[in-house]
């Protein structure tokens, strides 16, 4: 798909905002930890001018990162076919589950990490 050059870090409250998107394909990787269970978690886009839904799909490979200094772990993908504002809602925000690690020997005792220090990075 086609250039791309608008990247967004949202905390998780931020819901319901407007971001500008351009054609292209787009990732978008939870900061605060790589232990991630979504259960039921999930980001709709909708296009301003035509409120045409943007389909958002779970990642078959989460891939663990440094971002921003923060551990990030890519789960969802998306690909913008018209350039325009977008309104980004979060759906089930108290439902995400995010851990420091993904090894269940560090992540079973250890307590989830504060909706506060969680972020949500789009690029």
């Amino acid at each position: 798909m086609g250039y791309k050059m608008n990247t967004y870090t949202l905390h998780i409250d931020e819901a319901d905002t407007e971001i500008n998107l351009d054609i292209g394909t787009y990732r978008i990787d939870i900061l605060g930890g790589w232990g991630v269970r979504l259960n039921g978690f999930g980001i709709v886009l909708t296009n301003r001018e035509t409120d045409v839904t943007v389909t958002v799909t779970k990642t078959n490979l989460k891939i663990q990162s440094i971002k921003d200094g923060h551990r990030a772990i890519r789960v969802f993908l998306f690909a913008i076919f018209k350039a325009g504002t977008y309104k980004l809602h979060f759906s089930n925000i108290n439902a995400l589950e995010i851990k420091r690690s993904r090894l269940k020997a560090f992540s079973t005792f250890r307590k989830r990490v504060p909706r506060s220090q969680i972020q949500i990075k789009i690029y």
